[in-house]
């Protein structure tokens, strides 16, 4: 029989899903509502009203992937909310990769939050010969840019700072039920690799929202990149450049974030495997 989950799980989740639902309510979008200010200019007719929106300035490079946005008439959001939002997601994909990791689902250990491993996994398996190896590395990169995909493809033209439920709520629920399959696919040994894909998928979409969401601020899947930032950002202000300090609590935050994701997994992953 599966054993329950420890309830110290279930409340840090519990608390987890009032953070974000306290980060997405109405009360935080109508703070936020001045930064898309609209200007009503005269006319004589009543019914036609032009809207001039305006971007956010935060003091960051407000140049989402993908180009140029259409920033849409809704509330933006603050740099905090943003952050909060990314150490939720950030733990989150440490905890799954944690568990995929670990080596307790059907036997096998595969990193799926992040793919720079897979790239070099996937040459040498098929230098070496292994069809099979090359051809599993390869499904897994695949996966992960599948996801990232889906989340283009359901919001082509972000704006950064500017949450709304059509906007990003979609692309996380599509992430939500990619979980849900995968556990199906990893409780049957046979399947454990379609289990790997579906979470590789998982947290494409999830670093392409946040990364999209927040101009590269916030990226919640792999810290191959932010680790360099930081090491950058550290030599800049010995040298007194304190530009990016900001950057820097981000980074090490998000860091942290999802090394604590990778620790809570271990024990859990280790008593509960598959469950």
């Amino acid at each position: 029989s599966k054993q329950k989950l420890p309830k110290m799980y279930l409340r840090r989740l519990a608390i987890a899903s009032l953070a974000a639902l306290a980060f997405a309510s109405p009360v935080v979008a109508e703070r936020r509502a001045s930064h898309a200010a609209a200007v009503v200019p005269p006319s004589s007719n009543a019914d036609q009203i032009q809207t001039v929106e305006k971007k956010p300035s935060f003091g960051l490079a407000n140049v989402p992937r993908g180009g140029k946005a259409v920033v849409a008439a809704a509330p933006f959001i603050s740099q905090s909310a943003s952050i909060m939002m990314g150490l939720i997601l950030a733990l989150n994909s440490g905890f799954i990769n944690g568990c995929a990791l670990s080596g307790a689902v059907g036997g096998k250990s595969q990193a799926v939050a992040a793919v720079t491993a897979s790239w070099t996994n996937s040459a040498l398996k098929l230098a070496g010969g292994n069809t099979d190896g090359f051809i599993f590395f390869a499904k897994v990169i695949g996966s992960f840019i599948f996801g990232s995909l889906v989340a283009g493809y359901l919001e082509p033209r972000p704006s950064p700072f500017l949450v709304s439920t059509s906007a990003f709520g979609l692309p996380l629920t599509v992430a939500a039920g990619f979980m849900v399959l995968a556990k199906a696919f990893l409780e049957d040994s046979s399947n454990v690799n379609l289990g790997f894909y579906l979470m590789a998928m998982a947290n494409g979409i999830n670093n392409s929202v946040t990364s999209t969401m927040t101009s590269n601020l916030c990226r919640t899947s792999h810290f191959t990149g932010i680790s360099s930032d930081m090491g950058t950002f550290i030599g800049q202000i010995l040298r007194g450049n304190k530009a990016n300090v900001f950057k820097l609590k981000v980074f090490a935050g998000l860091s942290a974030a999802f090394w604590l994701g990778g620790y809570i997994s271990y024990e859990l992953s280790k008593k509960h495997g598959t469950s």
